[in-house]
């Protein structure tokens, strides 16, 4: 299974810059996409051209089991659901989504991003819907390219 996450989008303009990123998900085939917010660049949140932009860009992302989206702290709510607006993008705030796939299920949680003291509990309450011996990875705030995850075997 490949899972592609775009994380600090930061958009203002679609450049050569996200052409190419959209290229690179696109020659990766990914089975699942997760988009980890920071959707828009602080000056540009209100920007309709902005808005209207990274909405077209979202559009463009395709994976057979979905697409799905966290919000960080500076992501709100309104602009979220005009970003989001008629996407096939589901945007997890303060829930657990389970993916079947073959092999398996793999298990999403998504917190609405207010503050890390809360995430953590929140998140503490959502795992624990995740039934025993469930795929699950740590919860880290970031993860390095190249990181490891024991648990996962790799």
């Amino acid at each position: 299974m490949c899972i592609v996450q775009l994380s600090d989008m930061q958009g203002e303009h679609i450049t050569r810059s996200e052409r190419a990123a959209l290229a690179q998900v696109e020659r990766l085939h990914p089975d699942l996409i997760v988009l980890t917010g920071s959707y828009l660049h602080l000056d540009h949140i209100l920007n309709p051209q902005s808005r209207q932009e990274t909405h077209w860009m979202l559009s463009q992302l395709e994976a057979p089991f979905g697409s799905y989206a966290v919000s960080s702290p500076v992501d709100d709510p309104e602009t979220n659901a005009v970003l989001f607006a008629a996407l096939d993008i589901a945007l997890l705030d303060d829930r657990i989504e389970r993916i079947t796939f073959p092999g398996g299920d793999l298990y999403l949680a998504g917190v609405n991003n207010p503050g890390y003291a809360r995430d953590r509990a929140i998140l503490a309450e959502l795992v624990q819907g995740y039934p025993a011996g469930c795929l699950s990875t740590p919860a880290v705030p970031y993860s390095r390219p190249g990181q490891r995850c024991p648990r996962l075997g790799y």
